[in-house]
Parts: structure tokens; C-alpha cells; sequence
């Protein structure tokens, strides 16, 4: 008997890397040899304007969390922060001439295999609760063939930061499938008219695996739990081509938040599952869709709300 146990345990252990799920990519930004000021090993950056402060620099670095940014004074909304430990991938608004950002920074290759995902924490603009001015922030996540600005090969999407106080930290999810067998290199870039808008972006947790949680683009405020469903207006609004749409959901619930155009076509399925309790967000990408003005629905139990967004390319 004791024999028949130990055969079906060996077997049993010997199954496990069968089951094992593939992590190609797994980033915290916290291990040695990573130093402050740094980048990961065999990662790239690159910029298209040469950054004009350096105080700390003005493009993409390992920095510790609370760093003070570039042009800004020691307020918490102002420095550099980190999802988990005590380091993150960040960057700061560029001050002086010229002020638009256009900064890379580039993974190692990746050699993609279906159902991989990319899924990273992002927390763009003035930090939730500071009291200092409220910037707006944006980020693109591109696939590349080469780590170069010129191996641009598709945008996956903009993620964009969330209205003040609402803007903690929030994950992203975006597939690879289209890029099966091909190598690959993730590339965030941070493209801001800093004149306008724009305080800094950090990247944490970064990873490329297998994923089968949230569809791409949705995010999960670090938020007390809501009391009651809600719908939110997008920010921002009118948009292009790049908005968040903010929901409450006050349990646990099959959720669904879809666009529509103003004949009732459905244009896009943000949201189509069963979602814990929280305060969410969502990207939405119009890039294929002309200027007009659309509506979005959330439907969540019994609870039903539409509201209207404007498109201005």
C-alpha cells in the first residue's frame, strides 16, 4: 500500500510542470543588479527630442519611490512612486525648450507564443489626494521588431491617467496573440506636450505570460469598496482617441459595458464577465472609429446606466 502512495505522489509531482503556466516576461524592477537611475539588463531607451532637465533626467530610469521630479518641489503628488517593494520604471514631464516628450524605452526580445499577454501597473499624472496642481498624463504601449524608435511595427493601445482624486494605480492588460512565433520587443513610450499637461508615468510589475484574467485595457483602483453600482462620465471628454471610463461595482457581479453609436450599432464590448466588488476603470480606443458622439452602457445585476461621450478627431 505504501508503495502504490509513493508511485501516485512521484507521478503527481512529475505532472506539475505540465500544468505550469509560461512567464516569459516577469519585471518588478527590484532585483540586483538594478541600481537606481538604471534600466533592466538587455533592455533599451531612445529618445526622438533630447530631454533639456537633468534634475534627475528626464527620461526613462529605475528610480526609487518618492524621487523628486524634474521642475517640482518634494509634495507626495510629485514624485516617482512604486506599485510593489520599492522600485518602479518611471519618467518625468521635460521642462524648458523644447517641451514635448517623446521618450522610448524597450524591452528584451520576446518570442511570443499564443495566448501570451502583456500585463503591467501603470499610475500616470498628479498622485490620488495631492495638493498640488492636477496634470493629466498619457502612455503608449507599442510592439516593436527592433529596439529602435524606427522598429515600430503596431500600437497596442494609450492608457491614460484617471480624473483627480480617482488616479491610483491601475493594471493593463493587452494581448499578443496577433504575434504568434514572431520575436518581438514591448515598448512604452511617453509622448506629452508638457506645456499643456503632463507630470510623469510609472511602470511597475511588468510581466508577459499566458494570462487569463481581465480582458485588455481594464484597470483596479486600490479604492475602499463602493457602496452602491455607478456609472461615471469618461475622462477625459470630448476625447481623441484615447478616454476612461470609470464604474463602481458594489458586489461581486456579471458585468457587462458596451459602446454604441447613436443608430444603437454596438461598437465595442469593453466588459463581458463576472467582476469582484471595487472601483473600476477601462480604456477605450476609438482610433478606428469616426468623430460623432457615442453612448456606453454598464449593466451589472438589475442595475442599468447609459451616459454619452463625444469623439472629436
Amino acid at each position: 500500500m505504501k508503495k502504490i502512495t509513493l508511485i501516485l505522489l512521484l507521478l503527481l509531482f512529475l505532472s506539475v510542470p505540465a500544468f505550469s503556466q509560461r512567464i516569459l516576461l516577469s519585471e518588478g524592477f527590484e532585483n540586483s543588479p538594478y541600481t537606481v537611475d538604471s534600466l533592466p539588463l538587455k533592455w533599451a531607451k531612445a529618445f526622438e527630442i533630447a530631454p533639456t532637465c537633468f534634475s534627475p533626467a528626464a527620461d526613462w530610469r529605475i528610480r526609487d519611490s518618492g524621487k523628486v521630479f524634474c521642475g517640482t518641489n518634494s509634495l507626495p503628488d510629485f514624485t516617482s512612486k512604486a506599485y510593489f517593494s520599492r522600485k518602479s520604471l518611471s519618467i518625468p514631464w521635460t521642462a524648458g525648450s523644447p517641451s514635448t516628450c517623446n521618450y522610448w524605452v524597450f524591452t528584451d526580445s520576446l518570442r511570443i507564443a499564443t495566448g501570451d499577454s502583456l500585463v503591467f501597473w501603470c499610475q500616470l499624472g498628479t498622485w490620488s489626494g495631492g495638493t498640488g496642481t492636477y496634470y493629466k498624463d498619457s502612455l503608449q504601449i507599442w510592439v516593436c521588431s527592433t529596439q529602435t524608435v524606427a522598429g515600430q511595427i503596431a500600437r497596442l493601445g494609450t492608457v491614460v491617467s484617471l480624473p483627480n482624486p480617482n488616479n491610483f494605480w491601475q493594471k493593463f492588460v493587452f494581448t499578443l496573440d496577433t504575434y504568434n512565433t514572431q520575436k518581438i520587443y514591448v515598448a512604452f513610450r511617453y509622448f506629452m506636450v508638457t506645456t499643456v499637461d503632463g507630470i510623469m508615468v510609472n511602470v511597475d510589475s511588468v510581466m508577459v505570460r499566458n494570462y487569463s484574467g481581465p480582458p485588455v485595457g481594464i484597470g483596479h483602483n486600490n479604492q475602499q469598496l463602493p457602496f452602491s453600482f455607478d456609472l461615471k462620465q469618461n475622462y477625459p471628454n470630448p476625447f481623441n482617441p484615447t478616454t476612461a471610463i470609470l464604474f463602481d461595482i458594489a458586489k461581486d457581479e456579471f458585468v457587462n459595458l458596451t459602446v454604441y453609436n447613436t443608430v444603437g450599432q454596438e461598437v465595442a464590448v469593453l466588459v463581458n464577465e463576472n467582476m469582484q466588488a471595487g472601483a473600476h476603470s477601462v480604456t477605450f480606443d476609438a482610433t478606428n472609429l469616426p468623430s460623432g458622439i457615442y453612448m456606453y452602457r454598464l449593466t451589472a445585476g438589475s442595475f442599468k446606466k447609459s451616459l454619452k461621450m463625444s469623439l472629436i478627431k
